[in-house]
């Protein structure tokens, strides 16, 4: 099992506007605490935590595209 499958269960699409150079994540909501705002708490866990954030990306951007995902009149 990949760290996209234990993490990303609830992830339905992935996509970037290459004219604003922006990428979109669009996955189930999440009622927890952000990460912005744990982020000073967690001080003896934050390597880690980039160590695994980095692994997801990482495996995030091994995904086919699937296509365009947004409003149809675009």
């Amino acid at each position: 099992m990949s760290l996209c499958d234990e993490v990303w269960e609830g992830l339905y699409a992935l996509y970037s506007n290459s004219q604003t150079c922006q990428n979109y994540i669009v996955m189930e909501h999440v009622a927890d605490e952000t990460l912005a705002k744990l982020w000073a708490s967690v001080c003896a866990e934050k390597d880690s935590i980039v160590v695994k954030l980095c692994g997801y990306y990482e495996e995030l951007r091994q995904l086919p595209s699937p296509g365009y995902y947004g409003s149809i009149d675009k």
